[in-house]
């Protein structure tokens, strides 16, 4: 059985993005925590369950990945981590209107998995700045 050891080739990759969004905190979370906000920020979700520790599976552009939510701790931060995404950190700004957020994005990937895992972050944030 050859043990989990992580490639010894892998970077730690990370990326911040600040998004500001035209609503409340308490409209965000709301958005966030549903099981609609949750497919226009990830993909299509097979079965929906928003508890710490819940496994998640999602289709995005013809992909099926696995997805857990591992802290919850609102209104101050969730942390979703996905095998495509790696971890996903949202610490939201504790003002209530407009609501924002900083999504941290961290991996540990082969340096030529970068620029896919960057495009995919992006595209992520794209669309949570969309909700």
């Amino acid at each position: 059985n050859p043990s989990p050891k992580p490639d010894p080739s892998a970077v730690r990759l990370e990326l911040v993005s600040h998004v500001s969004l035209e609503f409340s905190l308490p409209e965000l979370l709301a958005k966030l925590t549903s099981r609609a906000g949750v497919e226009a920020v990830f993909g299509q979700t097979t079965k929906f369950d928003f508890r710490q520790g819940a496994k998640l599976q999602f289709t995005s552009d013809d992909r099926t990945f696995k997805g857990t939510v591992s802290q919850i701790n609102l209104p101050k931060r969730l942390i979703i981590n996905t095998e495509i995404h790696g971890e996903l950190e949202l610490k939201f700004a504790s003002q209530k209107s407009p609501a924002s957020t900083t999504v941290t994005a961290r991996a540990q990937l082969n340096p030529e998995q970068k620029d896919d895992w960057e495009r995919r972050i992006k595209d992520l944030v794209d669309r949570f700045k969309g909700l």
